[in-house]
């Protein structure tokens, strides 16, 4: 059986041409001829549009292209003429002189680069699938449904795809733009319908898609009741999908995502049926990149986020108005920074005010226990500082500081100091001599942690023999480093992108040689120095960039005692590494974290120590350091 295809991605258009020549001889008018098309009413659909009684009906506009079975490349478009609204209607359009003709709808599915042969009472007709669908809220997409027919004046059009009906709720304040359907199989692209028997037969050809998009009308709102869900249809190529049908949603505000509970419709799509997918939620979520525990806003902007752990992971199912702030931290005096949060179905809006600063969002259940809390960080966008050695890149500022360097008008001193932190934990030290709780079999544990996300945990009273191998730890059994790890954990602090930064004697702490390269450091009392860097708070310059005119600003600040919760001058710096198991052999040994920290002392004067050895209930800053991939 003869089968020849030539391949291309071109629709039907109509061409009309002149002759100028004035000897040509007056054509005659082309004869017009009607033909009368029936829809196949099964259990399912053909067309765009569905009354009350789930009947499929011809709709105004609608067209058609016909090809005679001796040149089936030269298709004819017919357009209605009347049935509009019914089950049967009548196209008009040039005269074809074969009595055996074929029909595609919709007309601009044919594909007239590409021709198909009739043999033996079979037609090949070469069709493009568009992989973009004019989506209808509770409708079949305009134009979407690929059907055909064969027949003399009359075609009883039979459809070649199935339906796939969507079934959504979920959050109603939230528009929806776009429905994407992947599948492991070919879902649009070139292919041909044989026409042969009772039922049409699409084969997929050349520069096919697995993933299909359904836009939907600019405004549409899910519903918010399961019982009465927003019902969306999709045209999907017959098969039997061997590893489902993937669905996501976009909304109108990128790069925000949508996604469903049940993101995986394990069906079989039947020719001319329509399956339905069982009622599903939508949720808000991010892109897995853009997950973190620590969000930066601008003044004056706003973020969104639901209930997700870095990983991705759900938090638990969070109340309504389950999200709520229950602390913040001033970083300028008078300052104070305000947001506004909006609690929705499956995700939160944080509006932010004009000031900066720092706020713990917490995600509470039903019975108000913190199932997930996040940094608010308000500030301008932090700006990225490459080092000496041309692969390491380290945020501009510390995690929670709203400005980098010291400016000429300073109203406190922790203006660029940031937020302190205990070794391995994803929430900040706050207030640590007020909020502060002895650690314990049921105190030192991560479940705690997440629940009190604002405690300070105290190590263990050093004087308890049968736990002093774990002194200066907040962990009841210490030994796991919360940080560690090739890849950035679900406890690590920073913004999504980084991470907290390496430690060691091959890190970039020890390598690039802080010690040596120390431009000024500045005591709070000067103003400016030769290059006209401000030196309103105290801290070190660091020449250890890779842009000369760039050092990097090093704040000196102050930690967090472990041992007590109080605060003393220096600077603390966290890396991702810890120590290990050193010192005495009997009852006592030691398991510290990586530190890099900047001293100062009133009789030894300043101090820039590498890589060294903390306590991890210690409180210090972390300044963050780019993710990069090779």
């Amino acid at each position: 059986m003869k089968k020849v295809l030539i391949l291309a991605t071109a629709v039907l258009f109509a061409v009309v041409g002149c002759q100028n020549d004035i000897d040509s001889p007056i054509a005659k008018p082309v004869e017009k001829v009607t033909l009368k098309a029936s829809l196949e009413q099964p259990v399912s659909a053909t067309r765009t549009s569905l009354d009350e009684s789930n009947l499929v009906l011809w709709s105004a506009g609608d067209k058609i292209a016909v090809v005679g079975s001796s040149a089936p490349e030269n298709a004819v478009t017919y357009t209605i003429i009347a049935g509009e609204e019914t089950t049967n209607g009548a196209f008009e359009g040039d005269a074809i002189a074969d009595e055996l003709k074929a029909a595609v709808y919709p007309a601009s599915f044919f594909d007239t680069e590409s021709f198909g042969d009739q043999v033996e009472g079979t037609f090949y007709l070469p069709v493009v699938i568009p992989d973009v669908q004019e989506g209808v809220v509770g409708n079949i997409p305009n134009n979407a449904n690929l059907a055909v027919a064969v027949g003399t004046t009359a075609f009883e059009f039979k459809n070649v795809m199935g339906l796939l009906k969507l079934q959504l709720y979920g959050t109603a304040e939230r528009p929806i733009k776009l429905i994407q359907i992947a599948a492991n199989e070919p879902l649009a692209g070139n292919a041909t319908v044989t026409i042969s028997g009772n039922d049409p037969v699409l084969e997929f050809t050349d520069n096919t898609t697995k993933v299909i998009t359904v836009t939907l009308p600019e405004g549409t709102i899910l519903s918010a009741d399961p019982a009465a869900p927003t019902i969306v249809y999709a045209v999907v190529p017959v098969n039997a999908f061997a590893a489902g049908l993937s669905v996501s949603l976009t909304s109108d505000q990128t790069p925000a995502y949508l996604s469903l509970n049940r993101t995986v419709v394990e069906n079989t799509i039947i020719r001319s049926t329509i399956q339905d997918m069982p009622v599903a939620e939508v949720r808000f979520t991010f892109a897995k990149a853009k997950l973190a525990n620590t969000y930066i806003v601008e003044p004056n902007n706003y973020l969104e986020l639901g209930p997700f752990r870095p990983d991705g992971k759900l938090v638990g199912h969070v109340k309504s108005g389950g999200y709520g702030r229950p602390r913040y931290y001033t970083q300028i005096n008078g300052q104070n920074p305000s947001i506004t949060i909006n609690n929705y179905a499956n995700f939160c809006k944080v509006t932010a005010g004009e000031n900066e600063g720092d706020y713990i969002l917490e995600a509470k259940d039903a019975d108000e226990t913190v199932l997930w809390s996040w940094i608010i960080w308000i500030t301008d966008t932090p700006a990225d500082i490459t080092l000496k050695d041309n692969k390491t890149i380290l945020m501009d500022r510390n995690i929670g500081a709203v400005c980098a360097y010291p400016k000429d008008t300073v109203v406190a001193y922790s203006e660029n100091w940031g937020l302190r932190f205990q070794f391995g934990r994803k929430d900040p030290v706050f207030n640590a001599s007020t909020n502060k709780i002895e650690t314990s079999a049921e105190v030192g544990t991560l479940v705690y942690a997440v629940q009190h996300p604002a405690a300070f945990i105290q190590p263990l009273d050093t004087t308890l023999a049968e736990h002093q191998q774990w002194y200066g730890d907040w962990l009841w059994e210490g030994t796991k480093n919360l940080w560690a790890g090739d890849e950035k954990t679900i406890w690590d602090p920073c913004p999504a992108g980084y991470r907290v930064p390496e430690g060691g004697s091959s890190s970039f702490w020890a390598t690039i040689d802080f010690k040596s390269n120390v431009i000024k450091e500045w005591d709070g009392n000067s103003t400016t120095d030769a290059a006209g860097y401000f030196a309103d708070l105290k801290g070190y310059w660091f020449n250890v960039t890779a842009d000369a005119t760039q050092p990097l600003f090093m704040p000196r600040g102050s930690y967090c005692s472990g041992n007590n919760g109080s605060y003393y001058t220096g600077g603390w710096y966290w890396c991702r590494n810890d120590v290990g198991v050193t010192g005495n052999t009997t009852k006592r040994s030691w398991y510290n974290g990586r530190v890099f920290q900047l001293k100062f002392t009133t009789n030894g004067g300043n101090v820039v120590t590498n890589s060294t050895n903390g306590d991890r209930a210690t409180g210090g800053f972390v300044r963050c350091q780019k993710i990069v991939t090779e």
